[in-house]
């Protein structure tokens, strides 16, 4: 194919919207080369993926098709974009999506980020959803890296899907938890009044504070229950969120979901032990 022929393709493709392969040949600047019909034309960056490039240079050598989206002065500033055909793909799966998949489906993603809200997976090439830390697991201490790590492969529940504001692509809410049991259906097997165990202090109150003792249990150390020693008049005084202590479980309730935790009885009374050594002497 001459050079002119190739040309009036190019041409003819740009005018009529239809997609030219394209070998990437070399990055330039702001972009890529990309060896088309006989003819380099230019691909900017911003225009060669859907997502943002890290590595310009993992493109070089690669083949892809492309839209001739700018052919001016007869042909001597030719810019292309394969970003253009992917998100036409992408709108294509999503509408698809729409159609096949309604909420409180249970489907297999893979995680594409972490951020400190939650995780986003991706469900089907170019639709993602996100799942807000609330909803990665049942532990309310637990950070978005504790649960999963992007790449991960997991399984999901659809909570809810509507179009983004932006009216590009949906907002779809996921959940992995609800997909695990609820440790309060267990909690009888696990716990009883009298059990003395290690927990984790998750926040504090003005009456007491809260203390994971497994995954997704909390219980409540009231002020009154943290020292035998002296009078606590600020939980913050004695513990902090983050920290280790030894609790008691003083007593349950599966229905309200309530647990009430004693640091002092799982230190134990310093006075008793006064009396006990003095009664030996």
């Amino acid at each position: 194919m001459s050079g002119a022929g190739g040309l009036n393709m190019l041409r003819e493709a740009y005018e009529n919207k239809v997609p030219v392969e394209g070998k990437v040949a070399e990055t330039c600047k702001g972009g890529f080369r990309v060896k088309m019909m006989h003819r380099k034309v230019f691909c900017p960056v911003s225009q060669i993926d859907t997502s943002f490039v890290e590595d310009a240079e993992a493109f070089v050598g690669s083949t892809h098709n492309f839209q001739v989206i700018k052919f001016e002065e007869n042909g001597r500033n030719i810019v292309v974009s394969r970003r253009v055909l992917l998100e036409q793909e992408q709108e294509k799966a999503r509408e698809a999506f729409m159609q096949d998949v309604q909420p409180d489906a249970v489907m297999e993603g893979k995680v594409t980020k972490l951020m400190p809200f939650g995780a986003f997976v991706e469900l089907t090439p170019g639709v993602e959803g996100m799942v807000h830390i609330s909803e990665l697991s049942w532990s309310r201490s637990a950070k978005p890296e504790d649960v999963v790590q992007p790449g991960d492969e997991v399984s999901v529940r659809i909570l809810s899907m509507e179009p983004r504001k932006d009216g590009k692509g949906l907002k779809i809410g996921l959940s992995l938890k609800q997909l695990q049991a609820d440790p309060w259906d267990e909690i009888g097997d696990k716990f009883k009044a009298g059990d003395k165990i290690t927990g984790t202090v998750v926040r504090c109150a003005d009456f007491g504070a809260f203390v994971e003792i497994a995954p997704g249990i909390e219980g409540l150390v009231h002020v009154s229950e943290m020292s035998y020693t002296k009078r606590v008049h600020k939980p913050e005084d004695e513990v902090s969120p983050g920290q280790e202590v030894a609790v008691m479980v003083k007593d349950i309730d599966p229905v309200k979901r309530r647990i009430g935790l004693s640091m002092k009885d799982a230190a134990g009374d310093p006075w008793m032990d006064m009396e006990i050594g003095r009664a030996h002497v």
